[in-house]
């Protein structure tokens, strides 16, 4: 079977951790990358690197930090240019969790904790046109 490969962008450092700590302890998936310290604050800087390494690794999915002002056109930007790939971002103080895919509509789906950030790796790839998955 083949593993979800993770490619973990901007966010704290604790964020940045606690997902890699996740990652690397899930049988099914792969750590395939991590933003450098100093891309680790979310900025042009660190949204240019984040673009390269997308078309870079080609990751299955994307997990960054976002702020408080972020209107989440970037990430729809993002996923749009990269068919397949889903972008998980948590909310500041982690106290919700966002999913971007191409074709549907972002997805609240609760606070940041281990059982909502697998499912929301491991969640089927979204139906553009259709439904998503269903994150209940």
């Amino acid at each position: 079977m083949a593993r979800t490969r993770v490619l973990i962008g901007q966010g704290p450092p604790i964020l940045q951790a606690i997902i890699r700590d996740i990652v690397g302890a899930a049988r099914d998936m792969k750590l395939a990358g991590m933003a450098p310290a100093r891309h680790s604050a979310d900025g042009p800087a660190a949204r240019e690197w984040l673009s390269m390494a997308v078309a870079r690794i080609r990751p299955d999915v994307v997990l960054v930090g976002r702020n408080e002002d972020d209107s989440g056109e970037y990430w729809r930007r993002l996923v749009a240019r990269h068919a397949g790939m889903r972008i998980v971002a948590v909310e500041p103080g982690g106290r919700d969790v966002v999913v971007f895919e191409v074709g549907v509509e972002p997805a609240h789906i609760g606070e940041a904790s281990e059982p909502v950030l697998l499912s929301a790796i491991r969640a089927p790839r979204a139906d553009p046109g259709g439904l998503g998955p269903s994150w209940s």
